[in-house]
């Protein structure tokens, strides 16, 4: 559901999902990767992202440097990025950072 930026952070920690729980809000360049362009509603590849919402805004965990108290937040009805107030709701896409396997 909609959450806003702490309950959206605090939901991201108490995340296990595939035995892990390092999960976290991802960076604004993190979420705009998955952005696809040449798509709208949803402007993410269907067959990996079919979950991706695309009546509201996602959370990133990149602050808006031009405005205290907001973060940037990434749309896949149309691929926008704008910033938003931390008290507004947004859906959550949780990612976790991974190391590559030794020798790579």
């Amino acid at each position: 559901g909609l959450l806003d930026y702490a309950s959206a952070e605090k939901a991201c920690q108490a995340l296990d999902l595939a035995g892990h729980g390092d999960w976290r809000l991802p960076t604004r360049p993190e979420l705009e990767s998955i952005l696809d362009l040449t798509r709208h509603k949803p402007a993410a590849d269907p067959v990996f992202f079919g979950d991706t919402r695309t009546d509201d805004w996602y959370w990133t965990s990149t602050p808006c440097a031009w405005r205290s108290g907001a973060s940037w937040c990434v749309d896949f009805h149309g691929g926008y990025v704008s910033g938003s107030d931390l008290d507004y709701r947004c859906f959550v896409r949780a990612v976790r950072s991974v190391s590559p396997a030794p020798g790579q």
